[in-house]
């Protein structure tokens, strides 16, 4: 139980040291009114945008920490072409 505290406070002081930086996102599926990706370094992303489908790969901003991941806002979507 202790080791799972100190792995759940390391995983939280990671994602809030992550607040304001700006990554490129996978996004995969939508779950519970948010679509939900991966960034390059495996930070699980939520983010609600009108912008977004499946499979849509995207900078975005990480705000802050949610669930198992962080709360990300859609700055541009990536065209792929």
């Amino acid at each position: 139980e202790r080791i799972t505290r100190i792995r759940d406070k390391m995983k939280l002081d990671f994602l809030v040291k992550e607040r304001g930086m700006i990554h490129e996102v996978l996004f995969e599926q939508e779950k519970n009114g948010y679509y939900v990706g991966h960034t390059r370094n495996f930070i699980k992303v939520y983010a609600k945008s009108d912008k977004i489908t499946d499979n849509t790969l995207a900078m975005v901003r990480i705000d802050e920490p949610y669930l198992d991941g962080v709360i990300g806002n859609v700055i541009q979507i990536v065209d792929e072409d």
